[in-house]
């Protein structure tokens, strides 16, 4: 691919004024395309999509978009088990009095069709993109989470950043108040009694260094212009109901809120949190992990604080570009909210004899067949080396088939060494045979040397965890 130097053009007007107090006035213009070197065609979209491949797209007003999380359509949750693994996580919320909201929050091609480049924007396939998210929301709405559809106040301008895939502080703010009315209307009880408040402190102007930009810049050989907006801050405000006469702290009627999510929810500047709190009147715990991807911040947050206190709301924000099927995100969060195989184990070993790359065949193997009755047959894996972080795993059926899975620590999350996951059954799968572990990945993305898996050994586990009915409370 060329890169073309002349294709930006900027015309900067300066006008002095004759006043000895007057400052100096700078009027900023943008003229012709952002470069034409980043513009591809739809058949380039297409095939990006399709394959492991990204592009990006040069749009009009100096947007930049990228196909993988800007125009992926794999929204809402396909497959069956995986859907009923989703189910059961609602369950457990439900069961624990946890009301669960979850915050998907749309890709930018629903948010800014406007910006597409030309001959890329087709008025049928855009409406199609936007039911297709509206669908996926009331999916996702259907087993007791709440669930706003974000689809019109992301068209807002502002909403997005023109060259990256998070929403703007303008956008969180947005958002935040959604979440607010949705929140009391649902649950007015809870807010009632709010006597906290806060307060927006304006933070300066804040740009946003994106992965988009660069590799823009690097492609068309120079850099762009810095895209500022107003950041905010949020302070909570004294309050009567805080204090007794006396000074002594007085315990609040507010609800405990957590949130988890990704990086739209961790940066300082974006301020999502702190949005949250000025739109509920109530405080947010944040927990939310950038880099962590869609489950980082759960797997902290369940093996800490939620193992203690259950609180009353969890606020999970995540982005529509991630594909629920492919993820296994349920299946793994699942067994994390019980404990994992924390007793009463169908089967259990160890294992200390891995070979080069972390392989180890035929674990926990017996000739008799587990059946899966269809919910909470769970393998908890836990390493002694800690810098494991990713695990290359084929489950066996007693039938011979298999299905291969990949168990992932994120690099963000705090190291604990140990993976657990649902065996989700299905048509092709109905009984448990064994399993293999075929590649060990450590914390800096190499393959298990030597050295490695002479000292590596691993507890392994095979349990079935209580239905979400039979978790009992724990407030």
């Amino acid at each position: 691919m060329t890169t073309n130097k002349s294709l930006i053009f900027y015309i900067i007007t300066i006008i002095f004024s004759c006043s000895a107090n007057a400052a100096a006035k700078f009027d900023l213009f943008e003229l012709g395309p952002t470069c034409q070197a980043i513009t591809s065609d739809i058949i380039s979209l297409g095939k990006s999509l399709e394959s492991d491949e990204e592009f990006l797209f040069s749009g009009k007003n100096g947007w930049i978009f990228e196909s993988k999380k800007d125009f992926s359509q794999d929204y809402g949750i396909r497959s069956q088990a995986e859907l009923a693994a989703y189910k059961r996580f609602n369950q457990y919320m439900n069961n624990l009095g946890i009301q669960l909201v979850l915050v998907y929050v749309p890709n930018r091609a629903i948010a800014a069709p406007d910006m597409y480049p030309i001959g890329l924007f087709d008025e049928s396939e855009y409406y199609r993109r936007v039911e297709k998210y509206k669908a996926a929301v009331s999916q996702l709405a259907q087993y007791g989470a709440i669930v706003p559809d974000l689809s019109e106040i992301s068209t807002s301008e502002g909403f997005y950043w023109k060259r990256d895939t998070h929403w703007s502080p303008l956008g969180a703010k947005s958002a935040s108040m959604l979440v607010a009315d949705k929140l009391t209307t649902a649950l007015p009880e809870m807010f009632d009694s709010n006597t906290q408040s806060f307060d927006l402190v304006l933070d300066g102007a804040y740009s946003i260094t994106s992965s988009i930009q660069k590799n823009a810049e690097e492609i068309c050989g120079f850099q762009m212009p810095a895209e500022y907006v107003k950041a905010h801050r949020t302070i909570q405000l004294g309050s009567e109901s805080m204090n007794s006469l006396f000074g002594d702290e007085v315990e609040s009627d507010s609800p405990e809120i957590i949130l988890v999510g990704t990086s739209f929810s961790d940066l300082d500047k974006l301020n999502f949190g702190g949005y949250l709190e000025h739109s509920l009147e109530t405080p947010v715990i944040n927990y939310a992990l950038s880099g962590g991807r869609a489950v980082g911040a759960w797997v902290n947050y369940l093996d800490s604080e939620f193992k203690v206190n259950k609180p009353d709301i969890i606020i999970w924000e995540m982005p529509s570009y991630y594909d629920l099927d492919s993820m296994d995100i349920f299946s793994k969060l699942n067994p994390m909210i019980y404990g994992g195989c924390t007793e009463n184990a169908l089967r259990s070993g160890v294992v200390n004899n891995f070979e080069l790359g972390g392989e180890a065949k035929t674990l926990l193997f017996d000739i008799s067949p587990l059946e899966i009755l269809g919910e909470g047959v769970t393998i908890d894996i836990q390493f002694n080396d800690l810098d494991v972080r990713t695990a290359e795993i084929t489950v066996w059926s007693a039938h011979g088939s298999k299905k291969n899975i990949r168990i992932k620590s994120s690099e963000r999350a705090t190291a604990t060494g140990r993976f657990m996951f649902e065996v989700l059954k299905d048509s092709d799968f109905e009984q448990f045979m064994a399993f293999d572990i075929n590649e060990i990945f450590m914390r800096d993305g190499t393959k298990a040397s030597q050295e490695v898996v002479d000292n590596l050994n691993a507890s392994v586990k095979l349990c079935n965890i209580p239905a979400p009915s039979q978790l009992a409370m724990a407030k």
